[in-house]
């Protein structure tokens, strides 16, 4: 009789197919599974279990086979009774029955019905056609790296790249440094060094794209010690806007004093900060005030223009004693 045939395509239809008198299968939908040893892969399938509880007829299994066999009701029924006796007589003697495509019914060492399903067919409709397959386990490899030796070319070779560059070559690498220093020094100004006031500021700021063959700074001998004041935070960057000051006091508009020297303390792209720093030094007492704008374009703030280059340098050490480093003179 081909009774497995018929539940087989009843579990691809129904989740519960039920034999009277021996039991029930039923199916649940099982998510695709990996193997973690054997590495096989399972496709979305249809778990089946056996339950030997459930022996209510419900005549689906008995319908399917009058459908299939074009027999009456009560002779299917009938098929179905011989088949679950056979199978009860079967496992009493501790036999086990194998249902294809379905699985096995067995009795364990309990007495209890056990099965176990077919993995090779799968009742799910919706992995027709999808079967389990194999994947090789992919062991990384680590790669060690061989160490460098390292070799040093042979002495005739270093021999002939040291004879290779010219004498000329190799003198004039020599008297490139002094030659250097020598052009930086005529520019800085060698009465600073001379007299020992010269620093790197003053190389930087007598190289100051700002500056032209008629305006440069001089540097003097530090007199004796005026009185210092505290300094306060005032940013001299061209390009950052200052905080607004406290009570706003005009800035000089007077003509401006016809001197040699002008010691300036700040330059400024934007004249609202020229402004800004005219306003703070003069709540200092210090008579500050916008001189002129520099070939560049920015606006020179100075503390004092004057004719006597004496005085003048007094002022310059006096402001670079009051928090301006940078302060420097110009000769007109």
């Amino acid at each position: 009789m081909d009774m497995h045939k018929y539940i087989s395509e009843l579990l691809s239809e129904h989740d519960c197919v039920i034999i009277p008198g021996l039991g029930g299968f039923v199916g649940s939908y099982q998510p695709a599974q990996i193997h973690p040893v054997y590495h096989t892969f399972q496709p979305p399938s249809k778990k089946i279990l056996f339950n030997i509880n459930l022996k209510q007829n419900d005549g689906l299994l008995a319908n399917h086979i009058v459908q299939a066999q074009k027999i009456s009701f009560q002779e299917a029924a009938e098929k179905v009774r011989v088949f679950a006796e056979e199978t009860q007589r079967t496992l009493k003697a501790r036999k086990y029955l194998i249902l294809p495509a379905i699985g096995k019914l067995y009795v364990g060492k309990e007495g209890n019905v056990q099965f176990d399903q077919d993995l090779r067919t799968n009742h799910l409709p919706e992995s027709y056609g999808l079967l389990p397959f194999f994947s090789a386990p992919v062991k990384a490899e680590t790669i060690q790296e061989k160490p460098v030796r390292r070799v040093s070319p042979p002495k005739e070779f270093r021999e002939l790249a040291r004879k290779a560059i010219p004498k000329p070559l190799k003198w004039a690498a020599i008297l490139a440094v002094p030659v250097s220093v020598a052009v930086l020094l005529s520019i800085a100004g060698y009465d600073s060094i001379k007299n020992g006031t010269w620093s790197t500021a003053d190389v930087l700021s007598s190289l100051s794209p700002f500056t032209t063959n008629e305006t440069r700074e001089i540097k003097t001998i530090p007199e004796e010690e005026l009185p210092v004041l505290p300094p306060e935070e005032i940013h001299q960057d061209p390009d950052t806007v200052l905080p607004p000051p406290a009570p706003t006091q005009n800035v000089i508009t007077e003509e401006v004093p016809h001197g040699k020297f002008a010691v300036i303390i700040g330059a400024f792209r934007i004249d609202e900060n020229a402004r800004k720093l005219v306003n703070s030094v003069n709540r200092r007492g210090i008579n500050a005030f916008i001189l002129d704008q520099s070939p560049g374009g920015l606006s020179r703030v100075t503390a004092g223009v004057f004719t006597d280059g004496h005085e003048a340098a007094k002022c310059l050490n006096r402001m670079r004693d009051e928090g301006f480093p940078g302060a420097w003179l110009l000769e007109k």
